[in-house]
């Protein structure tokens, strides 16, 4: 799922063959302090498909320079994560 070099993300980028064509890049995370954070290591998406329990959370997928897993969890939504746009 994440782009197949380290020009983006951080050493060693374990797993990264961008076999299904997603093509994720690192982009980090804003805090709820507006400060940034993991611009090389992390990316997160914002999920609208899984619903949290608390309203004041949301649900979120991410991928890690040093695994070749996607996860998810869910978060406060007064933080920032990445979009992705996908056309149906």
């Amino acid at each position: 799922m994440k782009e197949a070099s380290t020009a983006n993300w951080l050493a060693p980028n374990f797993g990264a063959t961008n076999s299904c064509g997603f093509g994720g890049l690192p982009g980090g995370y804003r805090n709820f302090q507006g400060q940034f954070g993991n611009l090389t290591g992390w990316g997160y998406w914002w999920s609208t498909t899984l619903k949290p329990t608390d309203i004041n959370q949301a649900w979120h997928f991410y991928l890690s320079y040093n695994s070749d897993q996607i996860s998810h969890g869910h978060f406060d939504k007064t933080w920032g994560f990445s979009v992705r746009c996908i056309k149906n």
